[in-house]
Parts: structure tokens; C-alpha cells; sequence
């Protein structure tokens, strides 16, 4: 098996996470800009205006930034972990061995934090 092309792999889902969750956060910015906008030309319309406000306020809570710091901590991880691997003198065995026994730990991890 592959290591490093397995690590690259996992860099490179942790990063399109992080960069959806960007995009995310730019059409949220705009919609918000929008009511803002609409709000000031249309005053008249107040009612309207805050519930597109009340709207917006629950999009922004949606906005799951809590997932994004863990994200950019396993991507230095794996990035560490692939550079391992390419570089290590060691046998095809033992690269084995060292990747059940991450794996084991990560799952372990997992469950625990839930």
C-alpha cells in the first residue's frame, strides 16, 4: 500500500473542507450585505427587512467554524505522518505495522471525542 499517496489523499480532503467552508462563509457575507442594502432602501418594509435579518442571523449560526481548527491541526499531523513515510528508512513491514497501529490510535480518538 501506498502511505504517502493515502496521506496526500486525507491533506487534500481536510483542505476542500476548509475551503468550502470559505466559500460558505463568502455567500453568507453577501446575503447579509443584501438585507443591509435592502434594508436601507427599503425602510418601509421593516417587518420584511427583519425577518430577512432574523433569517440571516440563523444562517450565520450555521456557519460551523468549530470544525475548522481541528481540520488544520490533522492536516499538520498527516502532513508530518506523509513526510515520515516517504522519508523513513524502514521495511514495508514495519511501515505497515506503524499504520495499523495509527490507525488504531486515531479511531480510538475518535470515539472519544465523539
Amino acid at each position: 500500500m501506498d502511505f504517502v499517496a493515502y496521506y496526500q489523499n486525507l491533506i487534500k480532503i481536510q483542505q476542500k473542507d476548509i475551503r468550502y467552508w470559505w466559500i460558505w462563509v463568502a455567500f453568507v457575507l453577501i446575503g447579509g450585505a443584501v438585507i443591509v442594502i435592502s434594508g436601507a432602501r427599503f425602510a418601509s418594509q421593516a417587518d420584511a427587512v427583519k425577518l430577512l435579518g432574523g433569517t440571516f442571523i440563523a444562517t450565520c449560526s450555521l456557519v460551523p467554524y468549530r470544525w475548522i481548527g481541528p481540520k488544520r491541526e490533522r492536516i499538520v499531523t498527516l502532513s508530518q505522518l506523509k513526510t515520515y513515510f516517504e522519508t523513513a528508512d524502514i521495511s514495508e513491514e514495519e511501515k505497515r505495522a506503524l499504520f495499523l497501529e495509527l490507525t488504531k490510535k486515531t479511531f480510538e480518538e475518535a470515539i472519544r471525542r465523539g
